[in-house]
């Protein structure tokens, strides 16, 4: 085997490592304010796979886990990017508190190779669902963000891009799950994003 050849073996080794769902390194509900900062947050939330057929791409997605301790990190990242006073950051970090009572959102980019196949409508194309420790869990809501609800987000999710169609998927909420798992699944493909919670 040739050098070229074995670097890009191992180059695509990597690529299919990086796509695999390690630990966050971070609790599910960390109390104590994020020492790492805004990025490593959204790093340790985020998740992005691909799918392929051969050599044709089929699927890719991208997605941010809004766990409790992610929720605190965007509000104070919010607060300090938009110039918020201290009353309204604490209003939303109670907010946030209240939110993850309610649901378990995830904010997902997709991106088909066949445009027709971007539709997560009730009896679309795409479907989403988050696999637990207690198994499959439907969506309860999936809504699709238009260009200008996303482009607000960019500044927060850094991964968003021009050529992915952003949504919002809420699930029922969990509480201190061991694993997450989001499928999104199709005719595309089926892409799984795993999350392993550490303790």
């Amino acid at each position: 085997m040739s050098d070229p050849v074995r670097l890009s073996c191992a180059a695509f080794a990597l690529m299919l490592l990086a796509g695999c769902g390690s630990a966050p390194r971070q609790p599910w509900d960390a109390t104590a304010d994020a020492t790492e900062g805004y990025g490593r947050t959204l790093d340790a939330w985020t998740r992005k796979d691909e799918a392929y057929d051969a050599l044709d791409a089929r699927l890719f997605a991208t997605a941010t886990c809004a766990s409790p301790t992610f929720q605190r990190a965007l509000a104070r990242r919010r607060a300090e990017h938009e110039g918020w006073p201290a009353a309204r950051l604490d209003a939303a970090l109670a907010e946030a508190a209240l939110d993850a009572q309610k649901r378990l959102r995830c904010l997902v980019g997709v991106t088909p190779e066949d445009s027709h196949w971007d539709d997560a409508a009730p009896g679309g194309t795409l479907e989403f669902s988050l696999q637990t420790d207690a198994g499959p869990i439907a969506a309860q809501t999936v809504r699709k963000l238009s260009g200008d609800e996303t482009a607000d987000l960019t500044p927060y999710y850094l991964w968003l891009n021009p050529l992915q169609s952003a949504y919002l998927v809420d699930f029922p909420p969990q509480s201190a799950p061991e694993r997450l798992v989001l499928r999104i699944s199709g005719p595309p493909a089926t892409i799984d994003l795993r999350w392993k919670m550490v303790r």
